[in-house]
């Protein structure tokens, strides 16, 4: 793809960049699966590992980045243990842990 993309990490904004230039960042660990992203010129922001036209590319491979990056991000146990509980969605919509 040949869209431009804001990276926003924290209180900083990196970009426009293409597909390649941020896959070559997070490999580096210079931004993190986690941070958001825009598409160039648009205020609507997502998670960089849920934003498949940044990937579709390289395919497998990225897959392997984003499952390592997110791997080392969830290294922590509790954070773990809290990810992986099971839960159950209120009449609200939000989940609810049912420890």
């Amino acid at each position: 793809m040949a869209g431009q993309w804001t990276v926003h990490s924290g209180a900083e904004d990196f970009g426009p960049w293409s597909a390649s230039r941020i896959r070559d960042e997070l490999r580096a660990g210079r931004i993190d699966a986690f941070d958001m992203v825009s598409l160039a010129g648009s205020s609507v922001k997502r998670p960089l590992f849920e934003v498949d036209e940044i990937f579709e590319t390289v395919g497998v491979q990225a897959a392997a980045i984003v499952s390592d990056v997110a791997e080392d991000a969830t290294s922590d146990n509790a954070f773990k243990d809290a990810i992986s509980t099971p839960s159950i969605e209120g009449s609200t919509g939000i989940a609810v842990d049912d420890r």
